[in-house]
Parts: structure tokens; C-alpha cells; sequence
């Protein structure tokens, strides 16, 4: 083995001087407490700074799930409550739509409207207080017998209640018309009266000139009850029932409802008399435009501005007011004052034990019972064709005399002489013009 070399001795001096040595700052003796550095106290600070941060952690989540109930208990609310506002919205508008849907078969108006807005005015002296009229004579059967409606209007001086029925055959069906003048009421009986609409089946407040409409389940009737003592006028518009009403003060006051005509004031003018001896004298024959007269018995003229044969008249039509009757002539949908034929009415009594009122009707390109194959009417062939009742009216029947150059010549048998007026008219539409004469019962 080869001997190992001796190490150099350390020159501790030369140590010292070495410049890196030289360069090391001087260190200090520690301060620290060995004792202090003990593992196990060491650990327990571990311990304890780990169980305070689990601590905190612990807290903060227990405040994000009570914050996050809280929140999610907020919205909870939130939406019920907007649920039951939307549900109570919906219930109201429910209940306001059942509420309007039980009052839609009562149509009232009492805000006065002008009596020229209405449609077949009736004259003061139409109005009746008869204690029973009878009116209506359709077949139809309960099951095809309907009242849908009633409307209570009023006018400037009275007011207008129609019993909208709806019947298969379009005619009234046959009603009984009970006044009561000392009670101030009217019970009205429609025969075969099938389904009331349920709202109608119930006291009725109007609060005017009609006070209460009273529905009686045991027969389908009606009572109307009035606030003030009135007289009526009742007539048949098809299969509906139409009332007038005018307060006895109204009827009182003096009768503006021909107020309408503009020429009304010329009725007494005559033209130059014309053939005197004839006794169908023109000598009181007012000028044009005449359109409508005073009942009486006397000769009465319709007087237009038409000078030719234009005229096609294919319909007529009878209405029984109970007080009176009407027979009309006319073009169907054909109405104005250029439409007016000129027409002539006059009783004929030189047939002993008969009555006769003679109408003339002028500027005719066609009459209307020869339109409809026949040259006579009896009572039950007007009724089968109109559907009004002829009960009570003193007519008996209606023919065709002539028909010559454009002038139409009838015979109205009557069963006794009363008052009665020639007038132009028009049908409940407002579309069909008519020549009218008017007789009291």
C-alpha cells in the first residue's frame, strides 16, 4: 500500500485573512430558546390554528345556507303571492263576466232619447187603458218557444219595453194583456211560453216610467209595475211583443209626434175645386207633400210629388193595436218620399146594412193581391199570412174592386162606421215605405 500522503497543516492565520472569510458577515449567537422549538408544542400550535380555520369555515357556509333559505323562502313568497294575485285577478274577471253574462238579456236605457229616433211613434190618442187586449196566434209549441230578451227604452215622452221572443214559425204566439189601471200594474201571458232566459227569471229593477218587472214561475208571466199612472199601446212585431207607455201628465200635454211633418201646416190648404159633384170630389185635396191625416170619418188624401206608374207593390201587412187596426200596401225595400203614391180613402155606405171604406191607390205598375193570386182577403187568409190576430178589429175582409191605369180600387168591409186615417207608415226596419189606413176598434 502506498504510503499516504501527510496532510499540510492549517494556518489558521492564513484563514482568517481570506477574503470570502473576510467578506462573510458576522454572525450572531441565536437568541432562540432551544427548548422553545420542542416538536410537541410545535404541533399543538398546528392543531390549534387548523381548528380555528375549520371554525370559520364552518360559520361562513352556516351563513350561506341561512342566507340561501332565507333567499329561496323570499322568492317562495314572491311567486305565491304573485300567484294569488293572478288567481284573484282571474276570479274577479271571472266573476265580473258572470256578472255581466246575467244581465245581458235585460237591456235598459233611461237616458232620454228624442222621439223622432224612434220608429212608428204612436199618437196620444193610440194610447189605450183597455183592461184586456188579446194578440198573437202562432202554432208553435213550448219546446220551439223562446223569450231571449227584453229591452226597456226611453223616449223624450214615453217608453218603449220589447219582449224579444223566438218562435219557429216567426208569429207571436197567442198573449193575453191584463191592465190593472187602479193597481198601476200589467200582466202579460204568452201561451206555449217555453225557456225564459235565466236572468229574466227574477224581480227586474227599471226605476222610470216602468218601475219593476216582475217574473211569476208558475205560468212564465209577467207583471210590470208602473211608477206613475199611465196608459199603453201594444202591438206585434213579428214574434216580438212591443209596449208603449206615456204617463196620463204626458198624455196631458198636447201632441207633438206629427211635429215631424214639415207640411203638416198646409193639411188645410185646398186646392182649386175639381168636378164638386162627384162623390169623390177633389175639393179638399191638400197640396203635396201630405203624407199623414186626423183620424175621422171624413174623405182623406195622400198627397206625394209622383206623377208616374212606377210603383210595384207586392206585399202588404196587418197590425192589431187593440185600440185599432192597420192595413198597408207596399213595394218591399222600397221607402222615401219620391215612393209615395198619391191615395184616396172614403167610406162608400150606399149598400144597405154594409159598411165600406174605399182606398185608392195611384201610380201602380202592379197591386199587390193580384201579385199573390187572389183578388180578395178574408180574416184567417190575413192572419195565415201576416200572423196577427184579427180578434176585436171591425174589419170583416178586403178586396180588389179595380185596378186601372196605375190606380189600384179597394173594398174594406167593416162591421161597423168608426174614425179612421190615411197616412204614409214604414216597417219596423226602416226599409219598406207603406201606404196605411188606420182604423179604431
Amino acid at each position: 500500500m502506498a504510503p499516504r500522503k501527510k496532510e499540510a497543516p492549517v494556518d489558521s492565520a492564513r484563514i482568517e485573512e481570506s477574503p470570502l472569510l473576510a467578506s462573510r458577515p458576522t454572525l450572531r449567537s441565536s437568541t432562540v430558546d432551544p427548548a422553545k422549538l420542542d416538536r410537541t408544542r410545535f404541533t399543538e400550535i398546528r392543531e390549534m390554528e387548523s381548528d380555528g380555520s375549520s371554525l370559520r369555515i364552518i360559520i361562513f357556509i352556516a351563513v350561506i345556507i341561512v342566507v340561501g333559505v332565507a333567499a329561496a323562502l323570499f322568492v317562495r313568497n314572491a311567486v305565491m303571492n304573485s300567484q294569488n294575485a293572478t288567481t284573484d285577478d282571474t276570479s274577479n274577471t271571472t266573476n265580473t263576466t258572470q256578472q255581466d253574462s246575467t244581465i245581458t238579456a235585460l237591456t235598459v236605457s233611461k237616458t232620454p232619447l228624442a222621439d223622432s229616433s224612434a220608429v212608428n211613434v204612436v199618437k196620444n190618442e193610440d194610447y189605450v187603458d183597455s183592461a184586456i187586449v188579446n194578440l198573437g196566434d202562432s202554432t208553435a209549441t213550448s219546446a220551439q218557444t223562446s223569450l231571449d230578451k227584453i229591452t226597456y227604452i226611453r223616449y223624450t215622452t214615453f217608453a218603449r219595453l220589447t219582449f224579444d221572443l223566438n218562435t219557429s214559425d216567426k208569429k207571436l204566439p197567442k198573449t193575453t194583456v191584463n191592465f190593472d189601471s187602479v193597481g198601476n200594474k200589467m200582466t202579460v201571458v204568452v201561451e206555449n211560453l217555453g225557456t225564459v232566459a235565466q236572468s229574466l227569471q227574477q224581480d227586474l229593477p227599471i226605476g222610470d216610467i216602468v218601475d219593476e218587472i216582475r217574473f211569476v214561475e208558475t205560468n212564465n208571466s209577467f207583471v210590470i209595475m208602473f211608477k206613475d199612472t199611465v196608459k199603453y199601446n201594444v202591438k206585434k212585431e213579428g214574434d216580438n211583443l212591443v209596449f208603449n207607455f206615456k204617463t196620463s201628465t204626458e198624455l196631458a200635454k198636447p201632441d207633438t209626434s206629427t211635429a215631424q211633418q214639415p207640411e203638416e201646416e198646409e193639411e188645410e190648404t185646398p186646392a182649386p175645386p175639381t168636378n164638386t159633384g162627384s162623390s169623390t170630389s177633389d175639393a179638399n185635396k191638400p197640396v203635396a207633400p201630405h203624407f199623414d191625416n186626423q183620424f175621422s170619418q171624413n174623405k182623406q188624401y195622400v198627397v206625394s210629388n209622383v206623377n208616374t206608374n212606377k210603383l210595384a207593390h207586392n206585399v202588404y201587412y196587418f197590425d192589431n193595436y187593440g185600440s185599432s187596426w192597420e192595413f198597408s200596401w207596399a213595394q218591399r225595400n222600397v221607402i222615401g218620399d219620391s215612393n209615395v203614391p198619391n191615395a184616396t180613402a172614403y167610406y162608400d155606405t150606399s149598400t144597405a146594412g154594409k159598411t165600406y171604406l174605399i182606398v185608392e191607390v195611384q201610380n201602380l205598375t202592379q197591386e199587390v193581391l193580384t201579385a199573390n193570386g187572389v183578388e180578395s182577403l178574408s180574416l184567417s187568409d190575413i192572419e195565415a199570412k201576416t200572423g196577427a190576430t184579427t180578434a176585436g178589429s171591425t174589419l170583416v175582409k178586403v178586396e180588389l174592386l179595380s185596378f186601372e191605369g196605375g190606380t189600384a180600387k179597394y173594398r174594406l168591409e167593416l162591421s161597423k162606421k168608426t174614425d179612421f186615417k190615411l197616412w204614409v207608415d214604414k216597417t219596423v226596419d226602416n226599409q219598406t215605405g207603406t201606404i196605411s189606413v188606420t182604423v179604431k176598434n
